[in-house]
């Protein structure tokens, strides 16, 4: 544990459907290795007290250096999978969702900056545009708060899965704070949801001499 911070938990986000992908974007290809495992060697550089890789059951993953979660019989999405690890870690939580491989480690260090006590977390917003009022939330790559528990349970017993709902309540609550995306910021939150936005998101090989 590093002295100069507060205990805190870490999750990477590999279960879901992948319907629009076709195929279990956590077993896609990232120069050699599976994106999950990609994904999840961001997280253990901030050395989390807890790390997590929150899945489905069958997706039989396997040598995975951090505690399994599989998502509940009813998979009602990634609220549901953040719920469960944040009741059993009771930390300040980091999620990363497996889909968005152009996140740094970088900037996930910043994230935590601002988080320097258990009760509030941190989640980071753009325009919405298009004529929709209010920001859009990234909720896939935040910090949630133990606090979060009671209305993140509230929204699953109600059937009201909608993340941007549930952070906007946590919000308004403030039991999260807001960090407003920079332009150079937004690529960093990209989701590769499809093959085509993977292929955009996937690094080149490196040159042959």
């Amino acid at each position: 544990m590093n002295e100069h911070r507060p205990a805190f938990a870490a999750a990477l986000l590999a279960g879901g459907k992948s319907s629009r992908m076709g195929t279990d974007k956590a077993l896609l290809d990232w120069r050699g290795v599976p994106l999950w495992r990609h994904q999840l060697g961001k997280l253990i550089e901030l050395n989390p007290d807890r790390l997590l890789l929150s899945c489905r059951e069958e997706q039989n993953l396997k040598n995975v250096f951090a505690e399994l979660v599989f998502d509940p019989p009813d998979n009602p999405g990634p609220m549901g999978a953040i719920f469960r690890c944040l009741e059993m870690t009771q930390l300040p939580l980091l999620v990363l969702a497996v889909d968005m491989p152009a996140m740094t480690v970088d900037f996930l260090k910043l994230m935590l900056d601002p988080c320097t006590h258990a009760t509030t977390g941190l989640v980071c917003a753009q325009s919405s545009g298009h004529g929709v009022p209010g920001p859009l939330f990234e909720p896939l790559c935040a910090v949630y708060p133990p606090g979060a528990l009671a209305m993140l349970r509230e929204s699953l017993l109600k059937k009201n899965h909608r993340m941007q709902d549930a952070v906007a309540v946590l919000v308004a609550a403030g039991l999260m704070q807001v960090r407003q995306l920079q332009a150079d910021e937004l690529p960093l939150f990209f989701n590769a949801n499809t093959p085509e936005e993977y292929a955009w998101t996937k690094p080149s090989p490196p040159a042959s001499n």
